[in-house]
């Protein structure tokens, strides 16, 4: 569960004050792996989690430490992404330790350290007296961490270690946990502080040596001794997002309750009074996302002017100042012109507004038919049940009448993941439950126990409207234990098959065992595979893949974590993705120089190489063509290889044009070496926003068709500026809005020789709700004839914590993690959908069969079962936003697409057996 070890492993030695209560943090166990991160001149042997020595979870964290080099120090650091609130009443840090080797006379053998935004370091020393034995040691938080804690460090000297002739040592971290003192205790207020000193100017989307300078400096200078000088040249040429620059100041870390304001003040020598904003301000935090302040207007030129902006969402952590400048309001009336700047006494302030409401709780909706507990129920102190797992199942969800509670059953074909799920509410605490599957056995043979997966559905805070969230039980993280349970709060196990591909047919029988507290209940588990093999999917299945550099601040997020993205998606039947990044592009001696394996100066900022995606892509076994995004980031005036930029020419001048044919043309060569699918150029995303960006993507498109063996691709919209009209004859693929697909669309756009694709047809609830992305991915993708299907997005860019998403949503299918990617029910409702896509295509195969075969009367009874569920789709006659769409899409039921796959096999099996 690597959302919830984040803050675990980290290091600490201590005893229990008496008056403390403990708390927990999120389970309180290490799991595998750990994040971690030398910083030393020597490396560490090696480090794992060992499930054999261990205390009272499954895994205690293992480092064995090679001493190498007298006279210097190692650091194990634990990244610790925790929310103010955690570390602002806490007074101890406490973990259970075990040495391979003892040094008692050694005065100091270690030191822990708890590092703060605000630079403070608490030192403790440990002394080894007892090798092999587990102890627990405390670190009293005497200098309060404060709520920006980033991580714990362990600090590791090896002098003396090294004169008793030890070279390696082996230690254990187990149960690492958090205390809180008795109810009441208030800590310090924090006091207001100026950001000034430390600050620097950070260019967000343009090279700062081209267009930006910045400088401390006295001139001007206000109260204190310095402000900051910034100055820039407006150029005329960005896009409507214009560019930024980034004031950050790095301030303290400590309780911002009742803060509610930013206070600074601002030179400037030009004024643009009419700008309904001059530059807007975001406070950067980890725990609110980054709430973007009211902007201001700069009424008056060459003058000092005081502003004061209220907080718009309560800030309980602040990381950083990030003063946004809109370029484009300058770039207008000042072309060429230099603007200075000066910022000076950057404040934050409280009690001069209403503090903004926090977000309130709307707890989960509790239905009215609730199962009452048996006796025996009430006896062992919970109660197990299983529900679809196409529904959700809250925290307060009691079992149904409808649920089954004897007997667990599915049915699968050999090579297929097939999910359920096993649900267990405590009907008084309990300190822990575990699940464990049996191995199934028939006539036919065996399979094994670890047929199954066993996940456990976790949930995180998500906004709903007005203020409100819920918690959602969105993460389905690893491990096949959860504790503690409290009373009535319901835990889901999500429970995947993956039957074997050399599976024979047959009914497989087993249990699944769940042990809570002193109790134990077994439930009978029937997996009857058929004699079936599924057809792989005959069209595109995609979902759009892009890096995000903001996540590293969990210091679990890694570029090369690239090729387990890979791997995860085909092993939930998608067979390929969109990539991102262009290639470096530079002039050398007059002459273009790209290399696919150096990204590029993108405006995506990926860490990885278009060539690195490439041959992962290849190597995870995708094969389908890929959208490459860079295409239409080449035209971009942002990135710094512009080609525009680079050659310091206009767009579409000859030089232009040769060089951007001189790229598209490399990368064709180099797809032909290196064995790459096609790629699609992805030329324009959206361009309905306006007039002028869809006669911009009109332009990119009969650019490319001039080069040959090409294809260009451009998502559209058919309401508003009817941008899928508008290519019809020009545009190679056609990807639609799915929640704007009408009838005769896709007609039209075939007619026209376009290929016609769809995406985004599960919204903003995507990642939660199963039966979206089954919906979509299977019954739409079979109905709508769409070559392409694909969803807006893998990892969704956003705040740095995906995990708090109490003031915005954000679009996540897979969470970052350092073991790999955290799925979510969504992105099994996606395998499942391709499944249901991949049965209609096997039974639509055989009903070809069949009707080669004179076969009439069987090709009607599999038609019969092939059209079942999809006689209930209407699509709309006309274009219409999403009401449409959304309204088909909520008259489909989990018991409709279960009992339209369970016709289509009936009818898979009859016509194979028929047709031998």
């Amino acid at each position: 569960m690597i959302q919830r070890v984040a803050v675990l492993a980290i290091l600490a030695l201590f005893c229990v004050p008496a008056q403390a209560r403990e708390v927990i943090y999120q389970g309180g166990e290490i799991a595998p792996p750990h994040s971690l991160v030398l910083i030393s001149p020597w490396q560490a042997g090696r480090r794992t989690c060992d499930a054999e020595i261990k205390t009272q979870g499954e895994y205690a964290m293992k480092y064995e430490l090679d001493m190498l080099a007298a006279g210097e120090s190692l650091q194990v650091r634990m990244y610790a992404p925790l929310r103010a609130r955690d570390f602002s009443e806490a007074t101890h840090l406490l973990a259970d330790v075990r040495f391979s080797a003892v040094l008692p006379e050694a005065p100091e053998i270690a030191n822990i350290a708890g590092y703060a935004a605000n630079g403070a370091w608490m030192w403790r020393n440990l002394q080894v007296e007892d090798a092999g034995e587990w102890r627990t040691l405390e670190l009293p938080l005497d200098e309060h961490p404060g709520g920006d804690t980033r991580y714990l460090a362990w600090a590791l000297r090896p002098d003396d270690w090294l004169a008793a002739g030890v070279e390696r040592v082996t230690m254990h971290i187990d149960n690492v946990r958090l205390l809180v003192p008795d109810e009441g205790v208030e800590l310090p207020p924090l006091r207001p502080f100026s950001l000034m000193e430390g600050v620097k100017a950070e260019h967000w989307h343009l090279r700062p040596e081209e267009w930006m300078t910045q400088e401390m400096t006295a001139e001007r200078a206000t109260e204190g001794e310095r402000s900051l000088k910034v100055t820039f040249v407006p150029r005329g040429d960005y896009e409507e997002h214009g560019a930024q620059y980034m004031v950050r100041g790095y301030g303290q870390a400590g309780d911002w309750t009742g803060y509610d304001a930013l206070e600074m003040d601002v030179w400037f020598s030009h004024v643009l009074p009419e700008a309904n904003e001059v530059y807007a301000v975001p406070v950067n935090t980890e725990t609110s996302g980054r709430p973007w302040l009211p902007g201001f207007n700069v009424i008056e030129a060459e003058a000092w002017q005081h502003v004061r902006l209220p907080f718009p969402k309560p800030i309980t952590e602040m990381k950083a100042i990030d003063i946004q400048v809109d370029v484009p309001s300058w770039a207008a009336r000042y072309e060429g012109e230099t603007i200075t700047a000066f910022i000076d006494n950057v404040t934050i302030t409280r009690g001069g507004a209403a503090q903004p409401e926090l977000p309130v709780e709307v707890p989960a909706p509790v239905p009215p038919l609730a199962e009452e507990p048996t006796a025996a129920e009430s006896e062992r102190g919970f109660q197990l049940f299983s529900r679809s797992w196409l529904e959700t199942v809250y925290l307060s969800s009691p079992p149904l009448p409808t649920d089954e509670r004897e007997e667990l059953r599915l049915f699968a074909c050999p090579g297929e993941y097939e999910p359920l799920t096993v649900s267990i509410r405590p009907l008084r605490d309990l300190p822990s439950a575990k699940i464990s599957v049996s191995e199934l056995r028939s006539e036919a043979g065996t399979l094994p126990a670890g047929t199954f997966e066993v996940r456990v559905a976790d949930t995180i805070p998500v906004a709903l409207e007005a203020n409100t969230f819920r918690r959602l039980p969105i993460l389905l993280n690893s491990g096949a234990r959860i504790e503690p349970l409290p009373a009535g709060h319901t835990r889901r196990l999500w429970l995947t098959a993956h039957v074997p591909e050399d599976a024979r047919p047959g009914t497989y029988r087993g249990a699944v065992t769940v042990s809570a507290g002193a109790e134990t209940v077994q439930m009978p588990l029937t997996l009857r595979v058929l004699p079936i093999e599924l057809q792989e999917p005959d069209i595109a299945f995609q979902i759009y893949y892009q890096y995000d550099w903001r996540h590293q601040g969990f210091g679990y997020v890694h570029p090369e974590n690239y090729a387990l993205h890979f791997a995860d998606m085909r092993e939930h039947g998608l067979n390929g993705c969109t990539v991102s990044p262009t290639p470096s592009v530079v002039l050398e001696d007059g002459r273009l120089v790209i290399d696919w394996f150096q990204s590029g100066n993108h405006w995506l900022q990926s860490p990885q190489s278009p060539g690195e995606l490439l041959d992962g892509y290849v190597a995870a076994g995708l094969t389908s063509p890929v959208p490459w995004i860079g295409a239409g980031s080449l035209f971009d005036v942002r990135p710094g290889n512009s080609i525009a930029k680079l050659l310091g020419t206009e767009e579409y001048s000859d030089a232009w044009v040769a060089a951007y044919r001189q790229i598209v043309e490399d990368l064709e060569r180099m797809r032909a070496e290196r064995g790459w699918p096609e790629v699609l150029y992805y030329l324009a995303d959206e361009p309905a926003n306006s007039e002028e960006r869809t006669a911009e993507a009109r332009r990119r498109i009969e650019l490319l068709r001039d080069i040959p063996g090409t294809r260009s691709l451009v998502t559209t919209h058919t309401v508003g500026l009817q941008t899928a009209q508008r290519y019809l004859e020009i545009l190679d693929i056609n990807q639609v809005h799915a929640s704007q697909v009408y009838d005769g669309l896709r007609e039209q756009v075939i007619e026209a020789g376009n290929s016609f694709w769809t995406y985004n047809g599960m919204g903003a609830d995507g990642a939660r709700s199963p039966m979206l992305g089954r919906t979509y991915y299977g019954v739409f993708a079979w109905l709508s004839g769409s070559g392409g299907i694909s969803q807006w997005i893998y990892q969704g860019p956003g705040s740095p914590n995906p995990f708090d998403q109490r003031y915005e949503r954000q679009y996540f299918y897979a969470y970052p993690s350092e073991e790999g990617p955290i799925p979510t029910p969504g992105w099994e409702g996606i395998r499942e959908g391709i499944d249901d896509y991949r049965y209609a295509l096997t039974l639509a195969r055989l009903i070809e069969r069949a009707e080669d075969a004179g076969r009439n009367d069987l090709a009607a009874a599999g038609r019969e079962a092939l059209e079942s569920l999809p006689s209930t789709y209407d699509m709309p006659d006309e274009p219409e936003r999403n009401a449409g769409y959304v309204a088909w899409r909520s008259g489909l039921t989990p018991g409709t697409l279960h009992g339209w796959r369970w016709r289509m096999a009936e009818q898979i099996m009859a016509l194979q057996e028929a047709l031998q």
